[in-house]
């Protein structure tokens, strides 16, 4: 077990109608408020009318039109809003690209430079960020609880994600499962897949040694995922099944689970996002794309956890067969789950037009340096997991 730190102070607030507490978590805050949203859909469930009730007694900027994939153009108007309007505190209304904004724009907004900074040089956190609290309507990302946002720049097709360290953790997080009964079996889906890429990174981690807490905590939650989706799907507004994918969304980006093993990679997310940005689909859509091709490529190097995942997360019978072959079927396993649940299985599907798409996927991922050491993945392995795909 590596060596480590833990910190989240981020109170989670879960439950039947929570929103209904907001107001008096914001009592010690100032009035000046940004209402962050997407594009439109609280207002025609009824959580708009909700959210304003408890915002009664302060000064509201109401800010909608956050993109599926924000841009950092729009990170950068908002945070000239926030500017002007003398903003004190930001609450985001969404799924994870609203959460992702606020924190971004709340980070800008007290910073002298240009927010894009932050994604140009890895090293340099924010400082500081004005106060943000997030209500859920999506469960995937986890993007409520913890210090993590990504953001996209359609002139240069990157999208880059960024750990903000300790100064952009959310004040606290309202999650009422009720709040996404309405979310589409699609969107849905990407979510919860979104969620089971998270547990991925670190469960397969390249510098992963025994720890069954950790590990069990990891299978756990991919094995919530794999009941409670098609529940969610099957019956939209049932509450368990819906509060356990929202929970699960949290533990796997909460940092507890992750404690003490290695950050991985995270290659997936990086062939994913080039996706979003190229193709603006949904992230999860594109990571049930992108995941299959590249675990088969890392079973070879570390079987034995692919078969404890075969074993511990579909409970394959792998009495018989090599690491190597149990880790292979639970990977299969896996694909047979992505379909199942109606996500996309082939680049076709989320907008690939031409074969040579894979060609400028997989340059384009090497040109921008978004590919590490470690995993043996150069341009001609990018292609031919692209490839195995398109």
């Amino acid at each position: 077990m590596l060596d480590f730190e833990y910190y989240n102070p981020t109170r989670i607030i879960f439950g039947r109608e929570s929103i209904a507490k907001i107001h008096s978590l914001l009592e010690n805050y100032g009035e000046n408020i940004m209402l962050l949203y997407g594009g439109g859909s609280i207002k025609k469930n009824g959580i708009f009318d909700k959210v304003m009730e408890q915002l009664r007694d302060k000064n509201v900027i109401e800010m909608g039109g956050i993109e599926p994939n924000p841009t950092i153009e729009t990170i950068r108007r908002y945070i000239q809003k926030c500017r002007e309007e003398k903003v004190e505190f930001i609450l985001g209304v969404g799924g994870g690209s609203v959460m992702d904004s606020a924190k971004m724009i709340g980070a800008g907004a007290v910073y002298d430079g240009d927010v894009w900074d932050f994604f140009k040089n890895h090293d340099q956190l924010p400082e500081a960020m004005l106060p943000v609290a997030t209500v859920v309507t999506l469960a995937g990302t986890g993007s409520e609880a913890n210090q993590n946002f990504v953001v996209t720049n359609p002139d240069t097709c990157e999208k880059i994600g960024k750990n903000g360290g300790p100064a952009c953790f959310p004040e606290f997080a309202v999650c009422d499962p009720q709040l996404t009964f309405t979310v589409n079996a699609y969107q849905t889906a990407s979510g919860a897949f979104d969620t089971i890429a998270h547990v991925f990174e670190h469960y397969f981690a390249e510098a992963d040694q025994y720890m069954p807490v950790q590990d069990g905590m990891q299978e756990a939650v991919i094995r919530a995922v794999i009941t409670e989706l098609p529940r969610a799907i099957k019956e939209p507004d049932n509450y368990e099944a819906r509060a356990n994918l929202m929970w699960a969304a949290q533990q796997a980006l909460f940092g507890i689970a992750d404690m003490g093993k290695g950050h991985g990679e995270r290659v997936e997310h990086k062939m994913e996002h080039i996706l979003s940005a190229r193709y603006n689909c949904a992230h999860g859509a594109g990571l049930a794309v992108v995941v299959p091709p590249f675990r088969k490529h890392m079973c070879r190097l570390n079987p034995a956890k692919y078969r404890q995942f075969a074993e511990n997360v579909f409970h394959i019978d792998c009495t018989g067969l090599s690491d190597y072959e149990a880790g292979m079927k639970g990977i299969t396993a896996l694909e047979d789950f992505i379909k199942s649940v109606g996500l996309p299985a082939s680049l076709r599907e989320i907008g690939a037009e031409s074969e040579s798409d894979v060609d400028f996927l997989a340059e384009e991922l090497v040109r921008q340096g978004r590919v590490t050491k470690g995993t043996g993945i150069g341009l001609k392995e990018l292609k031919e997991m692209y490839a195995s795909v398109y």
